[in-house]
């Protein structure tokens, strides 16, 4: 079921984090400016904001089973509809249409959250979490070698058909693995747990959400557009790029296990999250500091693993401070804002990129690493004052 879900985190990041490897190819092939580039990015993202709170929401009324596997199945019918408009060169039905591919995308995040947190016990959370985050980053490596070579050697729209086809298998895989999962539900129907309060109404997780949505715009922030500064500033060829954008997601994919398994023994996740919150910020500093373009490019590749570190740890820390019974809404509401920030980062970073460079942007990805630090240390004060009232109230 791990695996399962795991893969299905895999083709959905393939394809966010391959448009943005792919950046340069897709520029010229589709005749785009630096800020139309930047909206056509942004239209992934934007349909992970839209979806995953709906789907964590119908998680939780019934299977995660069959919403994973409703789900990407329209996943795949989307992609192919979204060759058509590549192939056409729509490029607003284009982004239109990478939106809602996205939408059924974004299930596996709420949906496939909430059935390793039903299944695993909460001590485990943070390794088994960061093991099926882990699949994110190594997504971002197949879709970063993946997309551009195939709009190099084909088209874009070829690329867009391979995510149909990995979609009719990922679904198959969630019905099939899933079975267990649904079985064990049934069996725990008998006395069901009283639904706690929304998560919405809770101020720790929405520090907590607040400040992984800022980290989540440095990361992908970052890399929406690092192939384009290691092309334009340091001088590397694009498969040269797209190599160290592929080593900076296994680095990172490989800094996810290590964190999670940490943080299960730590416990204090959020003291965690703000340490790594305050190492992105130190990198961020350095990039800004320095005037050399290769070292920058050296800089902003390690600020792109630090950050791609933290959301294994980060989605385990909110389903360990969900409400009963709300455990796929709450993960819902975390990635809705992390999805939020994907959304607006490359628009955001394409227009200060064009009109400050790349100093402007470091500038940007700073405060946005201080908004992140201020909001972890406040959500772990939030929590705390929590627990002392629930504890006032229980004597």
């Amino acid at each position: 079921m791990l695996a399962a879900v795991a893969l299905a985190n895999l083709v959905v990041a393939a394809m966010q984090f391959g448009l943005g490897a792919a950046a340069p190819a897709l520029r010229t092939d589709l005749g785009l400016t630096t800020q139309q580039l930047g909206f056509l990015l942004a239209g992934a993202p934007a349909g992970l904001m839209l979806g995953t709170y709906g789907w964590g929401v119908l998680a939780d009324h019934t299977s995660e089973r069959r919403v994973l596997a409703v789900a990407f199945l329209g996943f795949a019918a989307s992609s192919l509809a979204t060759a058509w408009a590549a192939h056409a060169g729509d490029v607003p039905l284009l982004t239109g249409l990478l939106l809602v591919t996205n939408a059924f995308g974004s299930a596996t995040h709420s949906a496939g959250g909430r059935a390793i947190s039903a299944v695993f016990p909460q001590h485990q959370h943070g390794t088994v979490l960061s093991i099926r985050h882990t699949a994110i980053p190594i997504g971002g490596v197949v879709g970063g070698l993946a997309v551009p070579a195939a709009v190099e050697v084909a088209s874009f729209a070829w690329a867009l058909v391979g995510f149909a086809a990995l979609g009719l298998v990922v679904a198959l895989v969630l019905w099939v693995a899933l079975a267990h999962v649904e079985h064990v539900q049934r069996a725990d129907t008998a006395a069901p747990l009283p639904r706690g309060r929304s998560p919405l109404q809770r101020p720790e997780l929405w520090l907590l959400a607040v400040g992984c949505s800022s980290v989540a715009f440095v990361q992908l922030g970052i890399a929406s557009f690092l192939t384009l500064q290691l092309v334009d500033e340091a001088g590397l060829t694009l498969r040269r790029a797209a190599l160290a954008f592929a080593a900076a997601q296994l680095v990172g994919a490989a800094g996810r296990v290590v964190l999670g398994v940490w943080s299960d023994r730590v416990r204090d996740r959020l003291a965690l999250l703000r340490g790594v919150f305050v190492g992105v910020f130190a990198l961020v500093v350095g990039a800004v500091l320095v005037t050399d373009p290769s070292v920058d490019g050296v800089l902003l590749s390690l600020i792109l693993v630090l950050s791609t570190t933290w959301q294994g740890v980060g989605v385990a820390a909110a389903a360990s401070l969900a409400p009963a019974g709300r455990t796929g809404s709450t993960l819902g509401m975390q990635t809705t804002l992390n999805a939020a920030a994907f959304t607006i980062a490359p628009i955001v970073i394409a227009l200060v990129l064009h009109r400050a460079g790349w100093t402007g942007v470091e500038f940007v990805l700073a405060g946005m690493v201080v908004v992140a630090v201020v909001a972890l240390t406040m959500a772990r004060v939030s929590r705390d004052h929590a627990a002392r009232a629930v504890a006032s109230t229980s004597e």
